[in-house]
């Protein structure tokens, strides 16, 4: 005890999937959920995508590979969030600017990419972690 209060609960637990293995492009998904005190937890996901035939690990800025094809997913992710604000979200559209080719994470699924934004990123905590399906059509 500190202060009178209880340390509470702790916890952290991580669990993987796999949502895409297939011509040989696989992708692995790792939640990771974490409580140490607060209001509430708080959940993130990392992703990993490889390329098995270059035995490589792939980024966004493999598959978005220039500013033409960044600029439409872009609009594309801005004109979901809006549409996701008319039914009850919460996005900070204004605050979204740009995906980040190094550092957001994705993975692949049939016809495209899900980009992941975390809790807090680009909407309050109630929204929670945001994928956006950005089908190959939109910048390929």
């Amino acid at each position: 005890r500190e202060n009178g209060w209880s340390s509470g609960p702790y916890y952290q637990n991580m669990k993987y999937s796999v949502p895409y293995n297939q011509d040989n492009i696989l992708s692995i998904s790792i939640t990771n959920d974490k409580y140490s005190g607060g209001a509430h937890g708080m959940t993130w996901i990392d992703t990993y995508n490889y390329d098995l035939l270059k035995a490589k690990q792939l980024s966004l800025k493999d598959i978005i590979t220039d500013q033409k094809q960044s600029d439409k997913v872009n609009k594309y992710i801005r004109e979901q969030m809006i549409a996701r604000n008319k039914k009850g979200a919460q996005f900070w559209v204004e605050d979204f600017k740009s995906v980040n080719l190094t550092q957001d994470q994705f993975y692949y699924t049939n016809g495209g990419i899900v980009i992941i934004f975390g809790e807090y990123e680009y909407a309050p905590y109630a929204n929670g972690i945001s994928f956006f399906k950005v089908p190959y059509s939109i910048f390929k």
